[in-house]
């Protein structure tokens, strides 16, 4: 997968394309539940080796041309290219659920591992996508704070 530098030229550029030719474009913030624990608990090579396994699964879920990259520590990003809000929503929930049915072994020891993940949707005012990742970002911490291993989609909180 993508560095945080290329994935964030990628999806600029892909933001970019997606407002000229009017197309939809949803971007995933994907962050795995309780890491620090799973690093402290098993170590920071288990911690890797789940980081590794985690970017397999997703990247056999998402489409050829979705941009998917690294942001930062365990935090993951996945630019939908073309997708609206019902299909990044059927994407989200199916990485979500398969992550959480794979197990991660470490000393004989089957570790279940989930991820929180954040939905927002490209609008037609955005011009950067730092808008976009934003309120992906606020989408995943309301996730986090609604019990985790769950997906929220980002709401102006004017529209509610």
């Amino acid at each position: 997968i993508q560095n945080r530098r290329s994935l964030m030229e990628d999806l600029e550029k892909e933001l970019q394309r997606s407002r000229r030719y009017q197309r939809h474009m949803a971007l995933l913030f994907l962050d795995i539940d309780h890491f620090k624990s799973i690093n402290d608990r098993f170590g920071h090579a288990f911690g890797d080796r789940v980081l590794q396994r985690i970017t397999q699964v997703a990247s056999h879920l998402i489409r050829l041309p979705d941009i998917f990259g690294r942001y930062g520590g365990e935090e993951f990003a996945i630019g939908l290219v073309e997708c609206d809000q019902a299909m990044a929503r059927e994407i989200a929930e199916r990485i979500r659920q398969t992550i959480a049915r794979t197990s991660f072994e470490s000393d004989n020891q089957a570790v279940q591992v989930t991820v929180s993940i954040g939905i927002a949707l490209r609008t037609p005012a955005m011009e950067k996508i730092d808008a976009l990742i934003e309120q992906a970002d606020r989408a995943l911490y309301r996730a986090k704070a609604n019990g985790r291993n769950r997906i929220e989609l980002y709401r102006d909180s004017a529209s509610i």
